[in-house]
């Protein structure tokens, strides 16, 4: 009897088959099938869209603000004050500034990195 289931599976000879049409189709069975990247995309062209409208959309114009007139009124009489001597109209005016116009504080002596005020 074991010849006989020998000969029998020597003689089996298997029918023609596209292998590579059997190896494509068991993996297409086995992918899900996902919906992700067609909302992604349609998603992405929304908001391409949705942009475009928004840029080239037409402006809504106002009307211009009302601005009031402002009006200078010149000063009856010049100040009374001399300015500074050191300010940019003293100097541009009278070059530079006498020695006796400037009033300095109180004599004290140079600040340095060694001074004895900023040694903790």
């Amino acid at each position: 009897m074991s010849e006989d289931v020998i000969g029998k599976l020597e003689s089996f000879t298997p029918a023609a088959v596209d292998r590579d049409a059997l190896l494509f189709a068991a993996g297409r069975a086995s992918a899900k099938p996902s919906s992700f990247w067609k909302r992604v995309a349609a998603a992405l062209a929304i908001s391409q869209c949705l942009t475009l409208g928004l840029w080239f959309a037409p402006k809504k114009t106002e009307a211009p603000l009302a601005v009031p007139e402002v009006k200078i009124v010149a000063p009856d009489e010049p100040p009374t004050a001399a300015p500074d001597p050191y300010s940019l109209f003293a100097l541009a005016r009278g070059g530079e500034p006498r020695r006796g116009d400037f009033t300095a504080g109180p004599s004290r002596p140079p600040l340095t990195a060694f001074s004895k005020q900023f040694q903790p």
